[in-house]
């Protein structure tokens, strides 16, 4: 046998001592061993380190008879996988443990509930500044208004017609209101004169004044409110500060012209 066939050779049984499987190897040692007393062979997997099988020497000196029983791997359990709640409203420690997921389903809301329709509030008072803005303002007049004279009387008169009467509406009820009004005239030359009347163009004279001296006069009038106001049959307080206005004009007087005339 030459030289290269010689080292191939030996190489080749090399191969074979060290790729053999451990767990062959140790078969054949203990093997050996049964020949001169019981034994017991034991066979692991080299990876796990698992018991697989076991091999068993019946005589020593003889063949032992070797069996292999084979132990199949035991699949382990398992564990269930729980499923997450499914639920709109979760605690904070079911929504860290994702025990619990929080769904964005609609919640049906709980039925409504018939609000009862009441009645608005009826008024107790009346403000005085919402009869004020209801109320006409006077107009004043005089005659005769081309040329007044000393001596003689000038009639004067306000616009207005009392009682005046309206409606207001509060708090959506509609309430009746009567007002009277009172005037106190200053005639610009130092007289005055208070009274219910409100005058009126001539041929009336139920408001006059004269004049003793020529001369530009002014003439003003405080009008003053009062009065009451009904919800239906219920009388109801005019309430706030007292409701007046001013109004003025101006009157010219003149000298009368002497005349003189023949005596028959």
């Amino acid at each position: 046998m030459s030289a290269k066939i010689r080292i191939t050779f030996g190489l080749c049984i090399l191969a074979v001592f060290f790729i053999e499987p451990a767990t062959a190897q140790h078969a054949y040692a203990v093997a050996s061993d049964c020949v001169s007393a019981p034994c017991i062979d034991m066979l692991s997997d080299p990876i796990t380190g698992e018991i697989i099988g076991r091999g068993t020497s019946i005589t020593p000196g003889r063949a032992g008879k070797r069996t292999t029983v084979t132990k199949r791997r035991v699949a382990k359990k398992k564990s269930p996988v729980l499923q997450p709640n499914t639920n709109p409203i979760c605690t904070v420690d079911q929504l860290l443990t994702f025990t619990c997921i929080k769904t964005t389903s609609p919640v049906a809301p709980p039925p409504a509930v018939p609000r009862a329709i009441s009645a608005p509030p009826k008024p107790t008072v009346v403000a005085t500044d919402e009869v004020r803005r209801a109320l006409p303002r006077a107009r004043l007049g005089f005659q005769p208004a081309a040329g007044t004279v000393v001596n003689l009387p000038v009639i004067f008169w306000s616009g207005l017609v009392t009682p005046v009467r309206f409606s207001l509406t509060l708090l959506g009820h509609s309430v009746d209101v009567n007002m009277n009004a009172r005037f106190q005239w200053s005639w610009g030359d130092g007289q005055y004169l208070t009274t219910t009347s409100v005058g009126a163009p001539f041929p009336s004279q139920s408001l006059t004044h004269t004049y003793r001296q020529p001369g530009r006069y002014r003439v003003s009038v405080i009008t003053t409110w009062s009065g009451s106001a009904f919800l239906g049959q219920t009388s109801l307080q005019i309430v706030g500060a007292p409701i007046e206005t001013v109004d003025q004009t101006e009157v010219v007087v003149s000298q009368a012209p002497t005349v003189l005339t023949t005596v028959q």
